[in-house]
């Protein structure tokens, strides 16, 4: 029996030997790939897939290019889910006053504020970014 678990943003599957795996990691990645074509969905089959695509290949450069979609991801996802997709470094740069701005209800909005404010409190900071 197997069981799968997240590390740091990596799944593994764990038997009783002690053998560590990545053969859970494509279930997750068709999992998120799923969630994404639902967040999508008053975009066409085709522009849909391709849009998937693009956002499993370089989330943070499609979400900073467009920002409605990252509005949609905002909207669509759980924070695990968003952490796991983007990485905390990555949502500090995205989660700007003027994205903030555009959420509704308000209540998102105080919500991303926070989680800002206490990811750049609690994050390490990339190079040439300070908090």
């Amino acid at each position: 029996m197997s069981y799968c678990y997240d590390f740091n943003g990596l799944a593994y599957t764990y038997d009783f030997k002690i053998n560590f795996t990545l053969n859970c990691w494509k279930t997750m990645n068709l999992g998120m790939q799923s969630k994404l074509k639902a967040m999508l969905w008053d975009i066409p089959e085709n522009k849909r897939v391709e849009i998937t695509d693009k956002i499993l290949a370089d989330p943070f450069h499609v979400f900073q290019n467009d920002e409605q979609l990252f509005l949609k991801a905002l909207n669509s996802f759980k924070w695990y889910e968003l952490t796991r997709l983007v990485s905390y470094q990555n949502l500090i740069t995205l989660l700007s006053d003027s994205t903030i701005n555009k959420l509704f209800p308000v209540q998102r909005r105080r919500y991303y504020t926070n989680a800002r404010t206490l990811l750049s409190k609690y994050i390490v900071p990339v190079s040439g970014q300070s908090t």
